[in-house]
């Protein structure tokens, strides 16, 4: 008897974006950069939370637990692919389709800055993997 080996996809992993994450975007763009505010925006819905500012409005940026994830920062935030690989390896995951945490929704009304993160975003992704067929990345 043949046993066949299904391949087992995870099909909406998140990254975790960071201040690299807008690094790529071009010199006439730098005034699009998301910051971080001076003092923490209080959202008692969202006890901890940080935010990321974005045209001068909040958007939540994903602190996440390395104890509830079983994950580590450097896996969700692509700093260090071997070991996210090797989590996957572990969880028996042959391939995570990557999807971004900020842009689970609209950022923004303005094209010109919707296109400037999108493509920062794209580029660190693309750089972060390094290309890996194991971790294609959506957006």
């Amino acid at each position: 008897a043949t046993t066949e080996k299904f391949r087992v996809i995870d099909a909406d992993t998140h990254v975790d974006e960071t201040e690299a994450t807008w690094e790529y975007m071009r010199p006439e763009e730098e005034a699009y950069k998301p910051t971080m505010p001076a003092s923490p925006i209080e959202d008692p819905r969202r006890a901890g939370d940080i935010h990321w500012l974005i045209g001068g409005y909040p958007r939540r940026r994903k602190v996440r637990s390395d104890k509830i994830t079983k994950t580590t920062r450097a896996q969700r935030e692509l700093l260090d692919v071997d070991a996210r690989l090797r989590h996957m390896d572990e969880l028996g995951v042959d391939v995570q389709v990557i999807y971004p945490s900020l842009f689970l929704r609209g950022v923004t009304t303005r094209p010109e800055v919707e296109v400037a993160l999108t493509r920062s975003y794209n580029r660190w992704l693309a750089a972060g993997r390094s290309f890996h067929y194991r971790l294609p990345g959506n957006i």
